[in-house]
């Protein structure tokens, strides 16, 4: 009896041992830790990239169409005369011409930004001689807009001498330099100079302006 308290006693002073302090301990994945981490660090950086890339398209989308300056145009887009008084010579070419033209100007502005322009002169040509002009002051052209302003030309011219007559009909030439600068968001300021180079045929009989173009 004495044998087998002993042997009882052992096993129960073994198993409390085991229990208290076991013989092996599961140690932590540092490989697969470690995997988790650069996995992780391997995202945080393609984010980053794909930011800065995306940030990047926007800025030259911005640029190339907002901060894009173009050319404003200037054109005629209508013409009448009045108190027209002319003479010919014997071959029935044009001689002398008088007459007070009345002109639509419009201006157009395709800028994200206003078209800031300065005084300009409009002239009347016939032929190579300059026969009469008109001033328009200065000016505003708001982003993405036109403005219209309207032009006074008296014409008297002697002694002319051309071939840009037929009959009744005279050709003539309208031309303008508008200066100026295009603004944007306080980023671009940009100088500009845009030209008004039109032609009309003028009616002796009728006083009527006919086939006006630009270009």
């Amino acid at each position: 009896m004495a044998d087998e308290s002993q042997e009882y006693l052992a096993a129960g002073i073994q198993q409390k041992s085991d229990e208290q302090f076991p013989t092996t301990t599961k140690l932590p994945n540092f490989h697969h830790l470690h995997h988790d981490h650069h996995h992780k660090s391997n995202k945080l950086i393609v984010y980053v990239l794909s930011a800065v890339v995306l940030q990047a398209i926007v800025f030259l989308a911005f640029a190339s169409i907002i901060l894009r300056v173009k050319s404003p145009t200037v054109e005629l887009t209508s013409a009448s005369v009045r108190n027209l008084v002319h003479t010919t010579n014997n071959d029935t070419s044009l001689n002398s011409l008088n007459m007070t033209m009345f002109a639509r100007v419009n201006l157009d502005n395709e800028n994200f930004g206003r078209f800031n322009y300065e005084n300009f002169e409009a002239v009347i040509l016939y032929g190579n001689s300059t026969i009469g002009g008109g001033d328009i002051g200065g000016g505003r052209v708001k982003s993405r807009g036109e403005s219209v302003r309207d032009l006074t030309v008296e014409v008297r011219a002697e002694n002319l001498n051309s071939t840009s007559s037929s009959g009744d009909l005279v050709e003539l030439i309208s031309y303008a330099e508008v200066k100026g600068r295009v603004r944007i968001m306080k980023m671009v300021n940009k100088f500009k100079m845009v030209k008004l180079n039109c032609t009309m045929n003028l009616n002796l009989s009728s006083q009527a302006i006919r086939n006006l173009r630009c270009r």
